[in-house]
């Protein structure tokens, strides 16, 4: 959690690259509900991240990073992966 809230879609790919992965595959979302089921396929696909205002308002919070594009390339052992990433 971090103050960069973002959809799997563009965060996903991003991490594969700190950690030196593939690109994670494109599937049709019918073939998704099938193989994951339909919850998965709406978090995949639907959700764009969420908040942590409440976390930092009513605990006083902090995450360590301000953006998962910050956290990733640490929390995977790499160097630090310019800002630019356009997940293609």
């Amino acid at each position: 959690m971090d103050d960069d809230p973002a959809p799997v879609a563009e965060w996903l790919p991003f991490l594969a690259v700190c950690l030196g992965a593939k690109p994670p595959l494109h599937l049709p979302a019918w073939l998704g509900r099938l193989v994951a089921g339909e919850a998965i396929v709406s978090v995949m696909t639907e959700i764009s991240g969420s908040s942590n205002a409440k976390a930092k308002r009513e605990l006083g919070w902090s995450p360590r990073y301000p953006s998962w594009r910050d956290g990733f390339p640490g929390w995977a052992g790499t160097r630090r992966v310019a800002h630019s990433f356009d997940g293609g």
